[in-house]
Order: C-alpha cells, then structure tokens, then sequence
C-alpha cells in the first residue's frame, strides 16, 4: 500500500505545479486526479510528445518497464500508487473490446446492403 500523499507523489514525478493544485482542489479525489495526470504524461510521451522528465527517468528505473511503446498495453501504473508499474494481462484496447462485446447488444441484421463501387 502506499504511504505516500497525493502531493508528494506528483512531486516525485515532476507535474507541473498547476497541475498539482488543481487535483489537490479536490482532496477527496487527489489521488484519482494524479493517477489520471500521471498517465495522461505516459501516454503523450508514447506518442512521442513532452513529458516532464522526472516522469520520463521515474517510469524508465522501474522493473515493469518495457518501452514507452509498450504502455497500456504491457505495463502500467498501479491504482494505489501511480509511481509504481504493473503487468498488464490484456492491453486497454483488448479491456475496451471485451467491455463493448458485454455491455453492447448484438442488433438483429436482416438484410445485408452492399455498397456499390
């Protein structure tokens, strides 16, 4: 478990003081508002945008981690304790398509239309 603050995570990784301030606005969902930054940071550095580079090197030591290519789909950060990296069994897009096929009903196709060319 983590006994780490909200603030002193975020620090740890090197977000930006407004964004700080703003997640501690809501004590009661700090930690939620800091994950959600910490990966926001992750995912624009996979796509090969700026991360603040305490994140960059934090993520890089840790021993889940593959490559920036690789997240969310092998490793990413733990619920708990956004500093710290997990496996990952399905990536979010394999996570997204089983929740699609349970929560979205099969429509009844009665005729086939095919497109002219």
């Amino acid at each position: 478990m983590n006994d780490k603050t909200p603030e002193q995570i975020a620090k740890s990784v090197g977000l930006p003081k407004n964004e700080i301030e703003q997640a501690l606005s809501k004590p009661s969902n700090a930690l939620n508002q800091i994950k959600r930054r910490i990966r926001y940071y992750c995912f624009e550095k996979q796509r090969g945008n700026w991360a603040p580079v305490r994140l960059i090197r934090h993520f890089e030591k840790q021993k889940n981690f593959t490559s920036w290519e690789k997240f969310a789909i092998d490793w990413d950060v733990v619920n708990s304790n956004p500093t710290e990296t997990k496996w990952r069994k399905f990536s979010i897009h394999e996570e997204w398509e089983a929740e699609l096929r349970r929560v979205v009903p099969d429509l009844p196709v009665k005729n086939v239309y095919k497109q002219s060319q």
